[in-house]
């Protein structure tokens, strides 16, 4: 995904993936490993695009697809695509929980003076 728009700086996105700024930066200058999965989901929500679609696009602009003998057949192609989904709907999923469960505050419990208090991880072993 080669996008020209520059409205999102190279901190915001590293922020939304989840990626450190260094990290981020030598990806897109093409320094470091590629990003996950999970971040090219991510990004792609960032800009609105379709995940599966992306895809697509990198690996058939990409120098791996040089190297496929047999192209993917229709069937292949549109199960590959539902898969695609699948991952990105889990993805979103899954960063729903922990955005979630890091806005819940721990429960309260009465203390043996009749007060309440945090319940920690730390009460519970």
């Amino acid at each position: 995904m080669n996008e020209a728009d520059t409205r999102i700086t190279t901190e915001e996105m590293a922020m939304a993936i989840g990626s450190s700024y260094s990290r981020t930066h030598n990806v897109l200058h093409m320094r470091n490993n590629p990003f996950t999965l999970s971040q090219f989901i991510k990004i792609c929500s960032l800009f609105g695009k379709n995940p599966t679609t992306e895809f697509f696009k990198t690996m058939k602009e990409g120098e791996e697809a040089e190297a496929i003998q047999d192209p993917l057949s229709e069937q292949e192609y549109e199960t590959l695509g539902r898969f695609m989904d699948e991952v990105a709907a889990a993805a979103r999923k899954y960063s729903k929980s922990i955005k979630s469960a890091e806005r819940t505050p721990p429960p309260k419990r009465k203390t043996s003076q009749g007060s309440s208090r945090e319940i920690h991880d730390k009460d519970l072993r």
